[in-house]
């Protein structure tokens, strides 16, 4: 596979025929529009799912306020008598 440098290099010094390298050039260029475009829809989509699920989840949450020393954290290997 080549790359965008590479089919640039082609075009400059005129080793392939140009028709086939605009064309393949051209896929490139438009490839990674599309690319970039699929990655800014889906973090927005990313925003909007994480924004539902935010909502769901305070509508049971409480706020809790601890003070230092008040829960004794166990560690998991304890736990489970490693």
């Amino acid at each position: 596979m080549r790359s965008p440098v590479s089919i640039l290099k082609e075009v400059w010094t005129k080793q392939v025929d140009e028709q086939e390298v605009k064309t393949t050039y051209q896929y490139v260029l438009e490839l990674q529009d599309r690319l970039q475009e699929t990655c800014e829809v889906a973090k927005r989509e990313l925003r909007k799912v994480q924004s539902k699920q935010k909502k769901h989840f305070d509508v049971k949450s409480k706020e809790r306020i601890f003070k230092t020393g008040q829960w004794k954290v166990e560690s998991r290997c304890s736990m489970l008598t490693c």
